[in-house]
Parts: C-alpha cells; sequence; structure tokens
C-alpha cells in the first residue's frame, strides 16, 4: 500500500488546501492519503483524504498503523 503523507501547521484544514494531493491521487494509485495537521480530531475530507492531529498521526505511526 502506498502512503501520501503531507503535513501543514495549520489548525484547520479546508478542501481547497487540498489541490496538490488531489493531483497526486489523480496521477498515481495510493491507498491512504493523510494530512498531519494542528486539527483537534480527526477527520475525513470528502475526497477521501484524512485529517490527522499530530499526536494521532504519531500514535498510529510508532504502532505500525501504516504498514510501513
Amino acid at each position: 500500500m502506498k502512503l501520501a503523507v503531507e503535513v501543514k501547521a495549520s489548525g484547520r484544514i479546508h478542501s481547497g488546501r487540498t489541490r496538490s494531493l488531489k493531483a497526486l491521487q489523480e496521477e498515481y494509485v495510493i491507498g491512504r492519503i493523510v494530512i498531519v495537521a494542528l486539527e483537534k480530531h480527526p477527520r475525513r475530507l470528502d475526497s477521501g483524504i484524512e485529517v490527522l492531529p499530530w499526536q494521532n498521526f504519531l500514535e498510529i505511526l510508532w504502532s505500525g498503523g501504516f504498514g510501513l
């Protein structure tokens, strides 16, 4: 599974800020796309892109949850 990660120093991610990831998603087959941000709660955008607070991202990463 391919994983794409983008880190943003923003407290709220809007769909308009995901243009580059959407382009990547159209160009390649990627299993999971994650934006790591300063948000308080994990959520999924309409495009299927996950938005994770940095703490959640690190917990998943350290537990091997991304399959890397």
